[in-house]
């Protein structure tokens, strides 16, 4: 990307915009994939030996973690505990229980923040339930507005 010594004209500016905005998207999208491989990494089904804590982040049948990866995790990527308790239980939330959101995130065609406001609102849902929002909601997530959305 140009410098902003070199961004002289409107059309110059837009499109160091444009650009700088697909960069944030691509490093958004790569955060939430690692949240939910470092999820993964640390559920009490992989873990082997002995842990103190496990936690549910997600909705039923999602996996749990071991207590001990969320603050670490936060630290990492600079958010508080309870922030990054929450990112990584978006993260699980989409990447197994809304499986065609998670398509879409990671294909580029969902922004994350959408899928994560998805996950926010079907967490407390029973599993049909989640399934029922990811077939629904799935189709037309891209284009609703954060009103529709909610």
């Amino acid at each position: 990307m140009a410098g902003t010594q070199d961004l002289d004209t409107a059309t110059a500016v837009l499109t160091a915009a444009r650009e700088q905005k697909s960069a944030e998207d691509a490093a958004a999208l790569k955060q939430f994939e690692l949240a939910a491989d470092w999820a993964a990494m640390h559920s009490t089904d992989t873990l082997a030996g002995e842990w103190e804590g496990e936690l549910s982040l997600a909705g039923e049948g999602a996996p749990e973690v071991a207590e001990f990866c969320i603050a670490e995790f936060a630290l990492a990527i600079g958010k508080s505990t309870d922030a990054g308790r929450r990112y990584l239980g978006e993260a699980i939330e989409v990447r197994y229980r809304l499986p065609r959101i998670w398509k879409l995130v990671t294909t580029g065609k969902l922004a994350v923040w959408k899928a994560c406001r998805i996950a926010q609102a079907t967490v407390l849902l029973p599993m049909e339930g989640a399934a029922y929002v990811d077939r629904h909601v799935a189709p037309t997530a891209a284009r609703i507005s954060f009103a529709q959305l909610d």
